[in-house]
């Protein structure tokens, strides 16, 4: 009548507490990926493209959105943005499709609505 229960070997537990420390890493990792990932929502302008109506009233909000070079492909046009670190306006290759509202077909354009931030 007499069973006696053995306890795992000490082997099966150290592997078995790893496995669970990896697994509590993992999802922890991913829940801070996921709350990183909420709080920097681009602005809506920021995913306009360049030539929707919108850009037109939003220019000066657009300041602050990063590059965008466009949906890839073979056609370039020389076009400029602000780039809100240097405070200054650069140029860039656009690919004439796609892109947001920090996009200007001059420098002067650029610097006119841009340069007051």
């Amino acid at each position: 009548m007499g069973t006696d229960i053995q306890p795992p070997p000490a082997y099966l537990t150290t592997t078995m507490r790893s496995l669970t420390f990896l697994v509590l890493l993992i999802v922890f990792l991913c829940a801070m990926l996921l709350v990183d990932g909420e709080k920097k929502k681009p602005k809506p302008v920021c995913s306009l493209p360049p030539e929707h109506k919108k850009c037109a009233r939003l220019k000066r909000k657009g300041c602050h959105c990063p590059k965008n070079l466009g949906i890839p492909g073979f056609i370039r046009e020389e076009r400029w943005f602000y780039n809100k670190k240097k405070k200054q306006c650069e140029s860039f290759a656009w690919s004439t499709k796609g892109g947001n509202c920090n996009n200007f077909p001059s420098s002067e354009k650029c610097y006119e609505t841009c340069s007051k931030f």
